[in-house]
């Protein structure tokens, strides 16, 4: 899965501002940030600055970006696990992940067509 300058943009873009797009979805910190595995409190310290774990960074851009539906959260969340509660600086989160996501599920999610893709392709 080879990602585009749009998507690590975008990538970037939500790990720098995940408040402004928790609220774009219209959802509490806490329905927002138990989908991915992390406390309320976790995330509202991750709203307000602290660096977040490279794993529920890379969870919410595969989520923002459309590679993982709520079904298959759980799935990614297991594969992610052996990296909670380490940090890494956010621009390389991607390249770390990214060989560790092998599971069919995101496999099945690369392959299909993001809402951004779709917009694009328009």
């Amino acid at each position: 899965m080879k990602s585009s300058a749009k998507d690590r943009k975008l990538i970037t873009e939500l790990v720098i501002n995940t408040k402004q797009y928790r609220r774009s979805l219209r959802e509490s910190q806490a329905v927002f940030w138990g989908r991915l595995g992390v406390t309320q409190s976790g995330g509202s310290r991750y709203e307000s600055g602290r660096d977040m774990p490279q794993s529920a960074a890379m969870l919410a851009a595969l989520y923002a970006l459309g590679y993982v539906s709520d079904d298959e959260l759980r799935e990614v969340r297991e594969l992610l696990a052996p990296f909670y509660g380490t940090k890494t600086p956010k621009q390389e989160v991607p390249e770390i992940v990214r060989p560790r996501l092998r599971s069919s599920a995101v496999q099945r999610a690369a392959r299909r067509p993001t809402p951004a893709r779709e917009r694009t392709a328009r």
